[in-house]
């Protein structure tokens, strides 16, 4: 997903989710979700041989395509499931409560 800006990119939480490899930006939240090589793998959207590297590394790998799903279920999992996004919405709202 080598957008070149996103406010969120909720696609890449998708895949994560879907125990998926995923290649995202360097720009926008790309490294807010990503952490390169670990659970996914980052590009730069303004390079075309970038973004290719990275899909012939993970096409080249079978190892790592798995490594990284893995991982990348685990972090959606974590980081962006259901019950934790409520909490961080919640805790949000009432910090906003409480500051009078």
């Amino acid at each position: 997903y080598p957008s070149w800006i996103e406010t969120q990119g909720i696609v890449v939480i998708e895949g994560m989710a879907s125990e998926k490899p995923v290649i995202a930006s360097q720009a926008g939240p790309g490294p807010e979700l990503i952490d390169d090589g670990q659970n996914g793998l980052l590009c730069d959207p303004h390079s075309p041989d970038s973004i290719a590297s990275q899909i012939l590394r993970l096409l080249g790998n079978r190892t790592l395509r798995k490594e990284l799903s893995l991982n990348a279920r685990a972090k959606a999992q974590q980081s962006f499931s259901i019950e934790v996004m409520l909490k961080k919405n919640l805790d949000f709202y009432e910090s906003r409560l409480s500051v009078r």
